[in-house]
């Protein structure tokens, strides 16, 4: 044998090596695989997602296929966000992503064009032919090989899902019934967040959350007046919407923006992205934050806007604290940092007609039964400034960068001073936010003394109005927890008595009460 012979044979040798070394990520998982054929092949059986016939049903050419494949790897979309689309443009249009994200990723030396396809099908067709001697061999040892992997991969699936059936029978025969509560909980608490997470699909909701404009310059100006917070910085932005305060925060100077949103306007903000020209620095994930795997291992800013009526309904703070303990560096960079909820009495005689007075007489007859459930609902509604008849009291303070989610159910105490000789028909909640930075600090209240927001107040109606004259002191208990049958709705318990300086020989006036906020 010539040193020429040799030394080619040592080189095909190292090649194989070299091909034997080569490793293959999954696109939806951490699964590592020896070829881009076994990477698709694992796609199509564990995650149902064929990308030949995805490539098909979109009649995606061989460079669409390329961009496909790398838009997965750089901005890892759930299974579900890929399949959920269906026409162009499509988000991988761009040639940005023409360039490998891995070194020599084995997905990407595949043929996707369909004359291969076509052929291949010739070849498995004709297989068993007369004319097989005149197919390449180390096609066909390859088809075998495929072929004899298929089965024993199917010999074990079956076997395995044969003993899961087995376990499983065995199971519900031993625990029949023990665990029927603990489900009811589990699937009325999936049936909840996916109530929630659809109500924030629609485009509505994201209206009237941009058209705010308290909320809107807050959070910008929040943003654009500290830059050094922002730059070169990694932002996770919880429950992102529209995309808004990412986009704010890459105009500020961050590095990267990590978006997370369990609803389908997600896939709307990715949209506005690429039309403002700002998604090859923003990462868009589909799905829930305790769920999701983020691309990085920590992030140098968590911002969200997550208040909701009476600053805690729709438990949406939870998510952001957990994304503040298992993402961020330094658990003070979470903005807002601070917040509070106060209490103000109120006295407005028209809305509480309109609301429970309505009921003793109705077209001449009395419906006064309807009363009392009408009481237990908190009313969100924009109270009249005017219409405040006593001091402010903040019942409640939360330091974000340390509050913990047990903390979030309270009791606290609050003491009212009347400042008017009129009737008292109910307690009105407001909150305040804070951005405390030491460059330039923002805030803004949702007070009926101020601009009116979305979030308007929440207003405590009581049974039956009380006088009450200047100086009188209202002082009792707030409650607030979590309704058990729903943990995005709040449970209020209200305990109050007024004590009159003027007439003390009358004894304090005493009011308990139950609100649900749902």
């Amino acid at each position: 044998m010539s040193d020429s012979d040799e030394e080619w044979e040592r080189d095909e040798y190292e090649e194989e090596e070299e091909d034997e070394d080569q490793k293959c990520p999954c696109l939806f998982c951490i699964e590592v695989h020896k070829s881009g054929e076994d990477v698709l092949e694992h796609c199509r059986v564990k995650h149902s997602f064929s990308l030949m016939k995805f490539k098909s049903l979109l009649k995606l050419d061989y460079y669409e296929c390329i961009k496909l494949i790398n838009y997965i790897r750089k901005e890892h979309p759930s299974v579900a966000g890929i399949m959920s689309i269906s026409t162009p443009p499509f988000p991988w249009s761009d040639d940005v992503y023409l360039k490998p994200i891995l070194p020599d990723d084995p997905l990407l030396q595949i043929d996707y064009e369909d004359e291969e396809d076509v052929e291949k099908a010739k070849i498995q067709n004709h297989i068993f032919d007369d004319n097989i001697s005149d197919v390449n061999e180390q096609i066909i040892s390859d088809l075998r090989r495929r072929l004899h992997n298929s089965q024993i991969t199917l010999k074990k699936t079956e076997e395995q899902l044969a003993q899961s059936l087995y376990d499983i029978q065995c199971m519900r025969q031993t625990m029949n019934g023990i665990f029927s509560e603990d489900r009811c909980k589990v699937e009325d608490k999936k049936s909840e967040d996916d109530e929630y997470f659809s109500s924030y699909s629609h485009y509505g909701i994201h209206a009237e959350m941009l058209k705010d404009q308290v909320r809107m310059e807050s959070y910008q100006v929040f943003i654009y007046r500290n830059p050094e917070l922002f730059k070169d910085k990694v932002v996770l932005d919880v429950g992102c919407g529209t995309g808004i305060l990412s986009m704010f925060a890459i105009k500020s100077g961050a590095r990267h923006v990590i978006a997370v949103d369990q609803s389908d306007i997600i896939h709307k903000a990715m949209e506005i992205a690429r039309e403002n020209e700002v998604h090859d620095r923003i990462t868009f994930i589909h799905g829930c934050i305790e769920e999701v795997v983020l691309p990085v291992e920590r992030v140098d800013i968590v911002i969200s806007e997550w208040m909701g009526y009476c600053l805690l309904f729709e438990s949406m703070l939870d998510s952001v604290l957990f994304a503040r303990d298992k993402w961020l560096k330094d658990s003070r960079q979470i903005y807002p940092n601070h917040c509070s909820l106060s209490l103000v009495a109120m006295g407005d005689e028209y809305e509480y007609q309109c609301h429970v007075g309505i009921w003793d007489d109705i077209g001449g007859f009395k419906m006064s039964c309807m009363k009392e459930d009408v009481l237990k609902e908190a009313v969100i509604m924009t109270v009249d400034q005017y219409s405040l008849i006593s001091s402010d009291d903040v019942i409640k303070k939360f330091d974000l960068t340390r509050v913990k989610p047990a903390d979030l159910e309270f009791e606290s105490r609050f003491s009212l001073t009347m400042q008017h000789n009129t009737q008292c028909h109910a307690l009105v909640a407001y909150f305040d936010i804070g951005f405390e930075v030491p460059t330039y600090r923002v805030y803004f209240s949702t007070s009926p003394q101020d601009t009116p927001t979305h979030w308007k107040q929440t207003v405590f109606f009581f049974r039956e109005p009380v006088k009450v004259l200047t100086g009188d002191l209202m002082r009792g208990s707030f409650s607030c927890t979590r309704n058990s049958n729903d943990h995005r709705c709040l449970n209020i318990e209200l305990k109050a008595e007024i004590l009159s300086f003027h007439e003390p020989n009358n004894g304090p006036v005493k009011i308990e009460q139950s609100f649900s906020l749902s």
